[in-house]
């Protein structure tokens, strides 16, 4: 028995149909697997799991375009058939490429690889009116649209429905190996801080905190030659010791990384995920976040923890702010808003007035 609370389309005319019937309706839904629940419980769901294609994949020119239902880990197997990837490899396994760019994923690579939006070369999305848009192209010389494009990287699946995207691509590397720096826990912003300054050619970063110890790790590729040439400027860098990732739970992170970022998924090792962003200095005077077990991504304070119990995350929250994305939580936890006067919300609340003057799409990140 089908649920009448659900649509899910079978091709991109129906879609377009029931958008504008609903639009003139001012009826409220939200996007399976793009968004958090809608506040409403009145509001319907729209179900984009039948659009799950591999629209083209050209390995010469390095570029591939998927319907937005199509599984993550399904699109990295299919282009590693062909040696390609696409270097952004979010922490869970069963994202869609729809939520990879709604909720704009990252993981491991961002650091030297760049975010989703550095990676989409076009798109396809549908407006809450019931109108086709195509921005972008298929190729990466073709530069008109990008802006737009990448207006709808991290939305939520607050603006538009997005129905298939664009992505240029990368050879996966040589003989990937992971590599571990071992310290205290206020040791990782120094040395993250000198392999930037050092221009040392890794494939991805990421630490890993817990009970006050860091484990910063990296990834390397190549040769045999290369790959000792870049351990010994790792250690004449940093002026520490580097080494393979051991058998043990607070490594076993780094296994999964050395043999590439997409076979990193973390699904189902703990009940929520949350991502949240502070300064890394207010990071390192918190004591709760010295000893949690989390990961955080190099840049500023990008952080990824893992928990039991999102009441936590309230804990010793500094003054400077943070905001809380949570991922995988109860119905019952509310995503903490952003302050309303960041330019990232002023930002948004316009695209949001512009995109959905009606509101039929939910406001539950920034506020509308």
């Amino acid at each position: 028995m089908s649920d009448a609370r659900v649509f899910a389309p079978a091709d991109t005319g129906s879609l377009l149909a029931w958008l504008r019937a609903g639009y003139a309706a001012k009826r409220p839904f939200w996007i399976a697997g793009q968004g958090d629940p809608h506040p409403d419980p009145a509001a319907l769901q729209l179900d984009l799991s039948a659009f799950n294609q591999t629209l083209f994949f050209d390995p010469d020119d390095m570029v591939v375009g998927v319907g937005v239902g199509k599984k993550h880990l399904a699109l990295q197997k299919e282009l590693a058939a062909e040696g390609m990837g696409l270097p952004v490899n979010p922490w869970f396994d069963d994202d869609t490429v729809g939520s990879l760019v709604a909720k704009n994923r990252f993981g491991p690579e961002r650091l030297y690889r760049g975010g989703v939006r550095d990676w989409v070369i076009g798109m396809t999305y549908a407006t809450v009116d019931g109108r086709l848009i195509e921005v972008g192209g298929r190729v990466v010389k073709n530069v008109t649209g990008y802006d737009l494009a990448r207006f709808m990287v991290g939305n939520r699946g607050e603006l538009a429905v997005l129905l298939s995207v664009n992505f240029k691509l990368m050879p996966l590397p040589h003989q990937p190996e992971a590599l571990l720096f071992r310290g205290p826990a206020e040791a990782w912003p120094r040395a993250v801080a000198a392999l930037i300054k050092a221009h040392i050619p890794l494939d991805w970063a990421q630490v890993r905190l817990a009970a006050g110890t860091v484990r910063l790790g990296v990834g390397i590729s190549g040769g045999t030659a290369r790959r000792r040439s870049l351990k010994v400027s790792l250690e004449e860098t940093t002026g520490a010791a580097w080494s393979a990732p051991e058998q043990s739970p607070d490594e076993s992170l780094f296994h999964r990384l050395a043999d590439g970022p997409a076979l990193a998924g973390l699904t189902g090792a703990a009940p929520v995920h949350a991502y949240g962003r502070l300064a890394t200095s207010v990071l390192l005077q918190q004591e709760n976040y010295r000893q949690d077990c989390q990961v955080i991504h190099p840049i500023g304070a990008d952080i990824h923890r893992f928990v039991a119990n999102p009441s936590v995350l309230s804990a010793n929250e500094p003054e400077a702010g943070v905001s809380w994305v949570l991922e995988q939580a109860p119905p019952d936890c509310a995503i903490r808003r952003l302050p309303a006067k960041t330019p990232e919300a002023v930002l948004h609340q316009k695209l949001k007035a512009s995109f959905d003057p009606c509101g039929c799409l939910p406001s539950h990140f920034h506020g509308g």
